[in-house]
């Protein structure tokens, strides 16, 4: 029992390890000038630790940190993206409020717990199943390792190609799939027990109980932390059902039990349904949902699955395998989650970012697969425990461990930049929180970032809302048109002209975000991507010159601006936003200056500016 855990506690301290390991580079690449603030390893990580902070100040569930609307009686808000997915964040806050933890140091703790979770979990599943610690101690690193590389993407994309390497191990991202993952394993391993012996139903009729009670109170977890997580646990019910009965016959104690287990899922998922119905009218357009129903079969991570699912078929029909051996059932059952979730549409009609399936679930499946896969192959050689397979383990966990310094190395000096950005203003960012103490409804007071990186990642420190910010869309509290109003301001402050705008939309894809939603950027988002066409680029220009020639003070106004951040190294014009706001208590913080603004009563003439 000692040498059970103890492999799998070293496994998680590695994984633990390594989801610090953007930290690490920050703190090095810093050195003395280092200000405290956490790195992050996906650039959507700023929006999670802004509903966080949000949270953890006392801010209602359904909040908007990116333009500081809360709900309440005389101000109803809609469901979001994070208030309906609330269960992670508040297992995160509600600890750090009692503790008195920042958001720097909560988000580290929790990707490192998360990943101390992952290891063990997934030791303990495959020690259970394969009984050999070196093999299984093996397998779980393989697993949370290779999330990338099963998907095609991370070190190996630049390795081969040379082009970027991203993302940083994608299960790792906080505070989800981070804390769902483990979850969703330990949900896997709890279905697996209710199957793995001749009546289907463990040792007794308690143990089946509490194994379909702890099933269905994690799968509740995932219903309310992650979308593509719950979604994936249950396509992954119906796969295992189908295919455990097949391989064991239609045993009646079996089929009870699956039974029993959808029941209590589907309880779990009623109220999930009831808060999507009140979500925000630009939740779907936001999150890009897609009316489809064309199959999608080859991904990579799908390939591989129908590759290990027809090895595994092809041993059972040679008798090589034996069908009621629950390594089988389940690794088949495993290797079939990507092209379930991949093609769920073909009978919902809907797709919703289906690339989330492939690198933060169906991979991590496949990998499992695989690692079970193998075991099987090397049949009672696991059993029997010989020397070699000591060595075979050791060996194959080292190879592992050295995949996920290289996967370190390549993927986390992707946002060395922006991290480093980000923490060179973080100084300013604490004194806003610290003015935020002297000011009644802060969350309400606007900041006008001219860095971007720094307007995205505000929310997550200060209490104060942002003029504009690259995920300030995604929360869904905003109009398209309000959205894109705010960033009228946003380019407006900052001088720019038509044609500068027009420039700005061709070359920088924060631009196309803003203007056309974050399916245009890129097609890797979106089953129905489409590139920008001339007529949308000069529709958008046209807009913004008629904003532009209407400027008046109540656009200034609307929402008025009370502090400036701006980047010392960068050379401005800001005439027209001091010709409607006065800028006075100037104070060098960090890489930036902070100023107070005022809005004037006139704007100023041409000639006293």
């Amino acid at each position: 029992m000692r040498s059970r855990w103890r492999f799998g506690i070293i496994a998680g301290a590695i994984l633990s390890l390594f989801s610090l390991y953007p930290q690490a580079s920050l703190i090095y690449n810093r050195g003395a000038e280092w200000n405290g603030h956490y790195a992050y390893n996906d650039i959507d990580e700023v929006a999670y630790a802004a509903y966080l902070n949000a949270l953890i100040d006392g801010r209602p569930r359904k909040n908007d940190p990116y333009t500081g609307r809360d709900d309440s009686p005389e101000a109803r808000q809609p469901e979001s993206l994070f208030s309906i997915q609330f269960f992670a964040p508040y297992i995160v806050a509600l600890p750090a409020r009692v503790l008195g933890l920042s958001v720097p140091l909560v988000m580290n703790l929790a990707g490192a717990a998360a990943a101390f979770l992952l290891g063990l979990v997934l030791y303990r599943m495959f020690e259970r199943i394969i009984a050999n610690e070196w093999a299984a101690f093996a397998g779980t690193l393989f697993v949370a390792v290779a999330g990338a590389l099963i998907a095609g993407e991370g070190a190996v994309q630049e390795i081969i190609s040379g082009t970027i390497a991203y993302p940083f191990f994608p299960g790792l991202r906080r505070y989800v799939p981070a804390l769902g993952i483990p979850v969703f394993f330990l949900f896997i391993g709890l279905i697996v027990r209710l199957a793995d012996d001749e009546s289907g139903i463990g040792s007794s009729r308690r143990r089946r109980t509490l194994s379909i009670g702890a099933a269905v109170v994690c799968f509740a977890f995932l219903v309310y932390s992650y979308f593509y997580l719950w979604t994936a646990a249950a396509g992954w019910v119906v796969i295992f059902a189908c295919v455990s009965l097949a391989f064991n016959g239609l045993d009646h104690k079996r089929v009870a039990n699956f039974a029993v287990l959808s029941a209590g899922m589907a309880v779990a998922a009623v109220p999930f349904l009831l808060l999507l119905a009140g979500r925000s009218a630009e939740m779907d357009t936001t999150q890009l949902l897609v009316s489809t129903r064309t199959p999608d079969l080859w991904r990579t991570t799908e390939l591989v699955g129908f590759l290990i699912a027809a090895v595994m078929a092809a041993g059972i029909l040679t008798k090589a395998f034996s069908r009621r051996d629950p390594a089988i059932s389940l690794a088949v059952s495993l290797a079939l989650v990507p092209a379930a979730t991949l093609n769920q549409q073909v009978i919902t009609g809907y797709s919703l970012q289906p690339v989330h399936y492939e690198i933060f679930v169906g991979n991590y499946a496949v990998a499992a697969a695989l690692v079970l896969s193998v075991a099987s192959l090397a049949g009672e050689m696991f059993q029997k425990r010989p020397p070699a397979v000591r060595i075979v383990g050791a060996g194959a966990a080292a190879a592992f461990v050295i995949w996920g310094g290289i996967e370190c190395f390549y993927t986390g000096r992707v946002l060395d930049v922006p991290n480093i950005r980000r923490d060179a203003a973080y100084p300013a960012l604490k004194e806003l929180r610290t003015l935020s103490d002297r000011e009644p409804d802060t969350h309400r007071q606007t900041v006008f970032a001219i860095d971007q990186a720094v307007a995205d990642d505000l929310p997550s420190i200060a209490r104060q809302n942002v003029l504009w910010a690259r995920h300030q869309s995604i929360v869904g509290s905003l109009t398209a048109a309000e959205s894109e109003r705010r960033f009228f301001l946003y380019v407006y402050y900052l001088g720019l002209d038509g044609p500068a705008l027009d420039h700005y939309i061709r070359t920088d894809k924060t631009a196309v975000i803003a203007l056309f939603g974050w399916g245009r950027h890129s097609a890797r988002l979106s089953d129905d991507a489409k590139p920008l066409t001339e007529q949308e680029i000069t529709a958008a220009v046209r807009r913004y010159d008629l904003f532009t020639d209407n400027f008046s003070i109540s656009d200034a106004a609307d929402p008025a601006i009370s502090y400036v951040l701006v980047p010392n190294n960068m050379t401005l014009d800001l005439n027209r936003l001091t010709r409607w706001y006065n800028l006075t208590e100037g104070r060098v913080m960090g890489s930036t200056t902070l100023y107070r603004a005022h809005l004037r009563e006139k704007p100023l003439a041409e000639a006293d500016r």
